[in-house]
């Protein structure tokens, strides 16, 4: 994937459209959307210099473009077009920019969810130990069986980066749009997070370690409410990308077994 050093487009970037850990998102036109490093973390707090200077660096840059070839690769249409531009930002510094095409439609998460909200069980938690409560509310199996086909494809490339990079995608429902098909929002970070994952800064280990796990329970959750069959996953395998399901287990019994070394 080309990295850009000049704007790829004669818009300028708009309104501030969401915010995240990593990035700022403002809107690019009418159809496109613009990621810039947020200077700030969750709690507005100002992150660290160090970690702010890598997140604005070529090298960060790089990784993310190798995430999206890595993902477009497996994924082809349900990964947004995306470039990648390093140049001058909006704060007048120099730093990587990503441009993804815009969406309006809702995510997952917000249509499970207003389901949920409408249910006798409102209050419920989208997460994997409560999949199976999910599957009793009415309508929440009607709305994923749309997306299934997309669905089980997300989830096979999720397990199959695991098992090659040691990081699975990152499937949480906010991350997952549900227009017509089901669009992987947000690639996670998959080269970074592994190299941090295997850091020598216990800090960063740590923080790198919990991010999987919670990609893991992300993985159980849509392993339970897809109903999936078995060899569902391996019918998408082609070509080198060949996952196979005993790997995934064996993957997560490693990654668990490295934490009590």
């Amino acid at each position: 994937m080309e990295i850009h050093n000049k704007f790829p487009f004669k818009l300028k970037p708009g309104e501030v459209i969401g915010q995240g850990a990593e990035s700022i998102v403002r809107s690019l036109g009418e159809d496109w959307a613009i990621k810039e490093t947020n200077p700030s973390d969750l709690t507005r707090h100002p992150k660290e210099e160090s970690l702010l200077e890598y997140q604005k660096s070529p090298k960060h840059l790089e990784n993310a473009a190798a995430d999206y070839r890595l993902v477009q690769g497996l994924l082809g249409n349900l990964v947004p077009p995306t470039y990648f531009v390093y140049g001058v930002c909006s704060d007048g510094e120099r730093g990587g920019m990503i441009i993804q095409r815009k969406f309006e439609d809702p995510t997952s998460n917000e249509r499970i969810q207003a389901i949920i909200t409408s249910s006798s069980t409102p209050g419920l938690e989208i997460k994997a130990e409560n999949a199976d409560a999910l599957l009793h509310i009415q309508g929440v199996r009607e709305i994923v069986n749309l997306y299934r086909k997309d669905l089980l494809k997300l989830l096979w490339a999720s397990k199959l980066c695991f098992q090659v990079l040691g990081i699975p995608l990152d499937l949480h429902t906010r991350n997952v749009l549900a227009n017509q098909n089901a669009i992987l929002l947000d690639l996670g970070s998959l080269h970074d997070l592994q190299q941090a994952s295997g850091s020598s800064e216990i800090n960063l280990r740590v923080k790198a370690r919990k991010s999987i796990e919670e990609r893991i329970s992300s993985i159980r959750l849509w392993e339970t409410i897809l109903e999936v069959g078995p060899g569902e996953l391996e019918a998408f395998n082609s070509g080198e990308n060949q996952y196979a399901a005993e790997s995934f287990e064996k993957q997560v019994a490693r990654f668990r077994q490295q934490d009590r070394n």
